[in-house]
């Protein structure tokens, strides 16, 4: 084991769950907040939530508990966020999900600095993870960068057409809560901007930050998840915004199909 913990919401998503089995697959515990556990393949189970190695613990809640917050991400080196709540059903999305995740999850990680700061023992001293990714989605503009003229077309296209309008916009409020108080959180941020997205076999398309635009090519699950295991190793990248792209997209075919999403597990098991 590499001795780092990562705290895991939506381990059990479309991206969530390649990234599960990279993470333990690369030695690092995983602490991952699922509503059903079950969810978390068999085989992954037997093989990492042994009694004594316990490289993985299941932490069986919901990322919208403060207290499945906190045990989540309990000693975790990173915490990743793949959760989200029902694309493509508008009238069925919790307002604010995500935003309410992110201010909840600021306020433990906060709370937990100033317990270990007042605290005269080590045995309960904490420190804050090196980096929080938080996956978002192309749609959603940095406050200081908005969207190019055509991805604001296909913006409106997917709010509109698809549904995804409670989505982009509660990814755009995390983005710009982020944005406002980032030399206050007491901690470091990854927010990934991937754009399509599809569960076709992976592997093959190596993947990279870009901080002026989107890609116009979709992207498998498994490799946002090994760019994203990848990302939080990358202290560049801490602090920014990146869409994630391929690295040769010029030479790549254009995808016809629609995008599979951005976000992936439901509100219940969120992800």
């Amino acid at each position: 084991m590499t001795g780092e913990t990562i705290g895991l919401f939506g381990g059990t998503g479309s991206t969530g769950n390649y990234f599960l089995r990279l993470a333990l697959e690369a030695g690092f515990k995983v602490q991952a907040c699922v509503r059903n556990p079950d969810k978390i393949d068999k085989e992954i189970q037997d093989k990492y939530k042994d009694k004594d190695k316990d490289q993985l613990v299941i932490v069986q809640g919901t990322f919208t508990e403060k207290q499945d917050i906190a045990k989540t991400i309990q000693g975790a080196t990173y915490v990743v966020c793949m959760a989200g709540a029902p694309m493509g059903k508008p009238k069925e999305y919790p307002k604010d999900i995500m935003l309410t995740f992110f201010t909840t999850l600021t306020q433990v990680i906060q709370e937990n600095n100033t317990s270990s700061t007042s605290s005269t023992s080590s045995s309960t001293s904490s420190t804050p993870p090196k980096v929080v990714l938080y996956q978002a989605g192309a749609f959603s503009p940095t406050p200081d960068r908005p969207l190019t003229m055509i991805h604001s077309v296909f913006k409106a296209v997917g709010q509109w057409v698809m549904g995804l309008g409670p989505n982009v916009d509660d990814n755009t409020q995390v983005i710009a809560y982020i944005h406002q108080n980032i030399n206050t959180l007491g901690f470091n941020t990854i927010v990934s901007r991937p754009g399509m997205l599809n569960d076709k076999p992976g592997g093959n398309v190596q993947l990279k930050a870009d901080h002026f635009s989107p890609t116009n090519f979709a992207i498998t699950f498994s490799d946002l998840a090994i760019w994203s295991l990848k990302a939080i190793q990358d202290s560049s990248l801490y602090g920014t915004f990146p869409f994630v792209v391929p690295i040769d997209q010029d030479i790549l075919p254009r995808k016809k199909e629609p995008a599979a999403s951005n976000k992936e597990e439901d509100v219940g098991e969120t992800k």
